[in-house]
């Protein structure tokens, strides 16, 4: 039996008032992330940040080393949104969510044995609280996995509105907590505890507020092979994807002392909120959209995919234009002198904003079902991405490392476009093609002049 949804609105009203949500739960996400950020920074050292990050990085890589694309599959299969379809979805995120914790544990454990002898003194990896940090992370995928299947049964029918308030919501409650765990002690578990109360309050609210079935445990061979099906590729395009946008932070975090790679991860926050908004708006908007055109009417494909990437690349252009101006202002005026060399770092990661443009050949990819090329695409950039930040600091310090990250998303585009070739025909793929040399040429460039 189908959860009935919005049944009276077309795809193109779902998808306007969608857009909406969007773009307001993004503002208030960033403008309470960074009013937080902005508050804990005079709390806290910048040691406390670095530290949280490594925690949060081990937790997402070993979350997305299992990742079988659930919500996807509820939003592309043509019974993602029956009962049956959303428990078994449900049963499988639990199962999941208990693995990776037990993954999360051992990793604390080795940690806790190898860190003392082995860690570069005056690294973050050295810190005497990470065994403790990274151990008590694992209860967040446990409060994740809990969550009820019906925030996936939202991002099928795209009702972002659910998803913005139980997003902001939940953050809100997090930061008070946050700040008021900071005031008894100011170190890096008030930010701990900050994240486990988002995940704890979020989890609760899919059961209580989502509208769509109440969970029950069951148990279907057929649906369970077919999740596996799409979700095997996914598992390692999901982790080599990973290691290309987050080996910075290992790599860097064992090269920088614990203050700089502390700056570095106060610059990379302000990006992500930027990032954050033009990946929602293309994953909780352009995807959906997309797949329902694919199974609906595959002949307007062409044209919708042409109307939504203007779209993106105007939000590319901006953000990129915004962060080169105004990341050293902002820096200077909200922060203490300590974090002024996040500035410089700021205008240096605003190019990723450019490449993050072809993000939207990745959802067509995935639309047609193709789970398994996209691991391929995958490994290409997480093996060029740590070879060029590699190459970049060896030869032009931390400025180099930058670079190669900015630069190494572009490394899959000639696979992307041969994939997207029968869908979107030789005009197109032309057109992203010469898209791609251009930015090739202007973000060397641009790290030149600043």
């Amino acid at each position: 039996m189908k959860v009935a949804q919005n049944q009276g609105e077309s795809l193109g009203q779902r998808a306007k008032r969608g857009a909406r949500w969007t773009v307001i739960g993004i503002a208030l996400t960033s403008v309470i992330r960074l009013a937080s950020n902005l508050i804990m920074t005079r709390l806290l050292v910048p040691e406390a940040f670095g530290m949280i990050a490594l925690a949060s990085t081990i937790m997402t890589a070993i979350n997305l080393s299992t990742d079988m694309g659930i919500a996807r599959s509820v939003t592309r299969e043509p019974d993602g949104d029956t009962k049956l379809f959303l428990r078994m979805a449900w049963m499988v995120k639990m199962l999941r969510s208990a693995l990776i914790a037990g993954a999360i544990l051992a990793l604390a454990a080795l940690m806790w044995l190898l860190a003392p002898g082995l860690a570069p003194a005056g690294t973050i990896y050295a810190q005497p609280e990470m065994p403790g940090l990274i151990a008590l992370i694992a209860l967040a995928p446990i409060c994740r996995g809990m969550g009820s299947a019906n925030w996936e049964l939202a991002l099928r029918n795209i009702d972002r509105r659910s998803i913005v308030i139980w997003t902001v919501l939940p953050l809100m409650v997090s930061i008070l907590a946050m700040i008021a765990f900071a005031q008894i002690s100011p170190t890096v578990w008030a930010l701990m505890f900050g994240m486990l109360t988002n995940f704890l309050v979020q989890s609760l609210a899919t059961h209580l507020f989502f509208p769509g079935p109440r969970m029950k445990f069951v148990w279907d061979k057929e649906i369970g092979d077919r999740l596996w099906h799409f979700g095997k590729w996914i598992m390692g395009s999901s982790f080599l994807s990973f290691v290309s946008r987050n080996a910075d932070k290992f790599v860097l975090g064992a090269l920088l002392g614990s203050a700089t790679f502390g700056l570095y991860v106060i610059a990379q926050i302000w990006v992500e909120a930027g990032r954050n908004l033009i990946k929602k708006i293309g994953d909780g908007i352009g995807y959906p959209v997309i797949a329902e055109v694919a199974r609906t009417r595959p002949e307007d494909l062409v044209r919708l995919y042409r109307r939504f990437q203007y779209r993106i690349d105007a939000l590319c252009l901006a953000a990129c234009a915004a962060a080169v101006v105004g990341g050293p202002i902002i820096v200077d005026l909200l922060y203490t002198d300590t974090y002024q060399q996040a500035g410089h770092l700021l205008q240096l990661m605003a190019f990723s904003f450019l490449v993050l443009r072809f993000s939207t050949l990745s959802n067509l990819v995935l639309t047609a079902g193709n789970s398994r090329a996209m691991l391929t695409v995958s490994a290409i950039l997480a093996v060029v991405s740590v070879t060029l930040m590699a190459l970049g600091y060896r030869f032009y310090g931390l400025d180099g490392a930058v670079l190669g990250v900015v630069l190494a998303p572009l490394s899959p585009l000639p696979y992307l476009l041969y994939l997207v070739h029968p869908m979107l025909g030789t005009k197109e793929v032309r057109i992203e093609a010469l898209w791609g040399g251009a930015i090739l040429v202007a973000i060397p460039v641009g790290f030149w002049v600043l």
